[in-house]
């Protein structure tokens, strides 16, 4: 349900195939989206793109000998399926900076370094993460986004926070 699976089932869709999207959260791209705007993208994706939404569940095991012929999901369900993408999603490593730098530990996006909405980190504002490893504020909420447009977008933003005397603060929208 994220960039990488909705990029995924987009291009899939476009070479006609049939692509039954499967989202552990309750909403497609919850983590860069207010509920309001993940819906506009959901009934974007299932009207326009004819991509099926399963929602607030998981794939819990793959059905097949010699190859996946299904999968069956955590609410019971089966389907049937010729091929199976996983987007799982990663955590960055960030055990040499627990000890020094304030981290996200709770919630799903647990794991990235805590900064503000300049990029810094509160504990030692001299230092600023940028990227995957960044725990932002973000659509009212303290998120880590994986994908490339995030960490150049915050890179620049970051740098630019560095040799200026005027900070700016990092707003993220695709």
């Amino acid at each position: 349900g994220g960039y990488i699976g909705i990029e995924t089932a987009s291009a899939f869709v476009g070479w006609g195939v049939d692509v039954t999207l499967v989202i552990a959260r309750k909403l497609a791209m919850s983590k860069l989206f207010t509920v309001k705007m993940a819906g506009w993208f959901e009934r974007y994706f299932e009207q326009n793109h004819n991509i099926n939404l399963i929602k607030s569940t998981k794939v819990t095991k793959f059905i097949g000998t010699d190859r996946v012929t299904g999968v069956e999901l955590s609410n019971g369900d089966r389907l049937s399926a010729d091929m199976v993408v996983l987007g799982i999603g990663g955590k960055p490593n960030v055990e040499l900076f627990k000890k020094y730098l304030p981290m996200q530990n709770s919630g799903p996006d647990g794991g990235g370094i805590l900064v503000n909405e300049f990029l810094q980190t509160d504990s030692h504002p001299e230092i600023y993460c940028v990227g995957d490893i960044a725990a932002f504020p973000h659509a009212n909420v303290i998120s880590r986004l994986e994908h490339v447009d995030n960490a150049r977008r915050s890179a620049i933003v970051a740098v630019k926070n560095l040799v200026r005397e005027k900070r700016q603060p990092y707003i993220y929208f695709p």
